[in-house]
This record gives structure tokens, sequence and C-alpha cells, in this order.
């Protein structure tokens, strides 16, 4: 049987996880899933904002769990494939684990000027880039509630869970995913 091949990649809003998850399954050749797609796909068809479906999920943790079960699925039965997921590190135990991190600043610039090319973003409805910034930091305290209630997890950010952390400040997409696909092709030759 032929070892499953799958890269989770997890990080802080605007670190640029989709992006670069895309641009790594497209050098990889393999497959792409996110589950920021998938909160968001979520949150339209319910007709809410992605805020309003965090809230939801604070008091509902089944809205969570049909996301998890998801990526669990992916991990149980995909063998090659990137994910980009806060969590992926956590319900697919078999991966090369990445964290991609950036300053506060840089991502709330990031989102904000991802609004107008993104349409997948029109969930994320805020009038100001200040506002921006306070939702981002509402996200994370409402993921870190969540996560050590549904799952024990203390701290979804701590660098102990990953095999590569990364800033990806001063790097395009591009560059990050050259990084990430060296640094899997190293890991992958110690595991064989």
């Amino acid at each position: 049987m032929k070892k499953k091949q799958i890269i989770t990649i997890a990080g802080t809003a605007g670190s640029g996880k989709s992006t670069v998850a895309k641009k790594l399954a497209n050098l990889l050749g393999c497959e792409h899933y996110s589950m920021g797609d998938l909160q968001r796909e979520t949150a339209e068809k319910k007709k809410i904002t992605l805020e309003e479906l965090q809230e939801r999920q604070e008091r509902d943790p089944t809205l969570d769990r049909e996301i998890d079960q998801r990526q669990e699925s992916y991990g149980r039965e995909k063998n090659n494939f990137v994910i980009d997921s806060r969590l992926g590190w956590f319900f697919i135990k078999p991966s090369f684990k990445v964290f991609l991190r950036v300053r506060h600043e840089i991502a709330v610039e990031r989102i904000w000027n991802s609004f107008e090319k993104d349409p997948t973003r029109n969930v994320e409805k805020f009038e100001t880039p200040e506002k921006l910034s306070e939702g981002l930091k509402r996200r994370v305290l409402s993921e870190r509630k969540r996560y050590k209630e549904y799952y024990g997890i203390k701290n979804h950010h701590d660098k102990n869970h990953f095999v590569l952390d990364l800033d990806t400040e001063h790097y395009t997409p591009q560059e990050v995913a050259d990084i990430i696909k060296f640094s899997y092709e190293k890991w992958i030759s110690k595991t064989e």
C-alpha cells in the first residue's frame, strides 16, 4: 500500500494558508481542501456572516463537528492532498504539519485588501480595517474557547504541534509554497 502523503497547513488569519495551500497542491500535483472555504460556505448557506457563524459555534458544537468530521474523513479516505485548516494537524495525525504566522497588522492589511479580489470573503463583513482587526481578535478568542472546550486543546497556535513554523511576512505565497515543499521532501525522505 502506498504511504499517505498529506500536508496540513494551519496558521493565523491572513498568513496565507489558503493561497499557499493551493499553490503547494499545484506544485505537488495533488488535491487541495480548505476548511476556511467550508466555513464561509456554511455561513453563506445560513445567510449569516462568518462572525455570526462563530458565535453560533460557541453555543452549538455540532456546527464545528460537521466541519471537523469532513477533514477527519479526508485523512482516513484520501492519500495525497494539502489541506488548510486551523485544526488539520489535530484531526489528521499522519501528516506533515505546517504553521504559518504573520503579525496582526499585516494580517489586517492582507485580508482587507483581499475583500475586493476574493468573492468567497463576502461573508466577512467589516466596515473599516479597525473593525476587521477587532473581528480577527474576537475570532482567535472564540477559537481558543471552542477548541479547549470541545477538544482539550489549550493553544492551537503552539509551535510544538508542528513540524514547520514559518513567518510569511517577507515572502510571497509562491516562496512560502516552495519552502514548504522543500521542507516536506526533506522530512518525507527521513521517514521512508
